[in-house]
């Protein structure tokens, strides 16, 4: 029979059809009045998703390309980095914290954990004061949500004029993040995470002590990643060079979506997603990986004697549900359902289904209908105390 593809990965993500359509129209030069407009309205309504008076600019590459163009650009050879780890992108900070010539210290957290207060608290007592403070949101590589608003917090504390960088490449969008509220100074994201919108985008939100600290002598400011500039032509509704227009023209239409349903909407949303997972996974007598998952991803332990692998593969060539597994040394050890981007309440009992599906026919032992029905009585209070907004035109 006919199946249909859901993508249901922490990335890439489903893409509305209405946002293809619009991608697939005419766009305008990049050096015309037509995309100044849009671009300045934009970037407007991406301030109001990051929270904050200060900009955010759009980087032309992946969500790691934000994340390098912030780092290289706030820190400096010598500058004192905490990086908060947890998983394969904790890691990648702490890696590129130090080619950049920081000298980093961790705060070592399992995969599968979340940093406490308490542990930052322990760290901060027994080690110098820092010139800036790097942790993921929403941890990709294991499903992982971190406190940032309480760990900034106690960051603060001990270090009030250091700059805070935070990975929201999954978490913008998903999790409540405020620039202004919780302290972040740089705050990243990437287009084909929440936003729904192909890769090729980053966003990086820029506060006042972040540009301060980008004005700072001294820098590795590479040519295309140089957020000074992008400032300079930002200002006048420019870019620095040639951008991804047909995704400034995608980011424009889901921004327009997400204002009119508003903030709460967005993460009501997504809150309601995370727990029709939860709920299908508890069904069915799975373990999750998580300590405190994520609302952006689920990561979820196979059972003995069945293979993530073998798992991934059925639901994707029988049942048409791609999802995928874990990295590194977590190849083989987890499945991650993303929930995220143009994903609705059908979509994750549609996927939870065939996640069951493909266990029995690995011979796991399952009742017929559990998943489903425990991601709907999850979901349905959300569905039904709400005015829905459709995705298609």
């Amino acid at each position: 029979m006919f199946v249909k593809a859901r993508l249901m990965t922490p990335g890439p993500t489903q893409v509305a059809e209405a946002t293809r359509l619009l991608m697939a129209t005419s766009h305008p030069h990049h050096r015309s009045a037509a995309f100044t407009r849009l671009f300045m309205r934009t970037l407007e309504r991406l301030k109001w998703l990051w929270d904050t008076t200060g900009e955010v600019l759009f980087v032309t590459g992946s969500g790691t390309a934000g994340m390098e163009a912030a780092m290289q650009g706030a820190l400096r050879p010598g500058d004192r980095l905490l990086a908060v780890t947890g998983g394969k992108f904790a890691e990648r900070w702490v890696e590129l914290g130090r080619q950049l010539g920081c000298e980093v210290t961790t705060l070592e957290v399992a995969y599968g954990a979340s940093a406490t207060v308490e542990s930052l608290d322990a760290l901060l007592a027994a080690a110098p004061a820092f010139d800036a403070l790097v942790l993921v949101a929403s941890e990709t590589s294991t499903g992982a949500l971190h406190p940032v608003a309480e760990l900034v917090a106690r960051f603060r504390r001990t270090a009030p004029e250091a700059i805070v960088l935070v990975d929201g490449i999954t978490a913008v969008g998903c999790v409540d993040l405020s620039m202004e509220r919780d302290g972040i100074d740089l705050l990243v994201s990437g287009t084909q995470k929440s936003f729904g919108v192909p890769p090729g985008g980053a966003m990086v939100g820029i506060g006042p002590r972040g540009w301060k600290a980008l004005a700072r002598p001294g820098g590795q400011h590479a040519m295309s990643l140089d957020l000074r500039g992008e400032r300079k032509q930002a200002t006048a509704g420019d870019s620095a060079f040639t951008p991804a227009v047909p995704l400034i023209l995608a980011l424009d239409e889901v921004m327009e979506r997400w204002q009119e349903a508003g903030r709460d909407a967005l993460f009501a949303h997504q809150s309601a997603l995370s727990a029709g997972t939860l709920a299908a996974v508890k069904a069915l007598g799975l373990s999750l990986f998580a300590d405190h998952p994520s609302p952006a991803l689920t990561s979820i332990v196979p059972p003995a004697g069945v293979k993530a692998d073998d798992l991934i593969a059925t639901m994707r060539d029988r049942y048409g549900v791609t999802i995928t597994g874990g990295q590194d040394s977590l190849k083989g050890k987890i499945l991650r359902i993303g929930h995220l981007g143009a994903v609705d309440a059908m979509d994750i009992v549609a996927s939870v289904t065939a996640l069951e599906c493909a266990l029995a026919d690995h011979g796991y032992p399952v009742t017929p209908g559990a998943a489903a029905a425990a991601a709907i009585a999850a979901m349905t209070p959300s569905l039904r105390s709400t005015t829905n907004a459709i995705y298609q035109p």
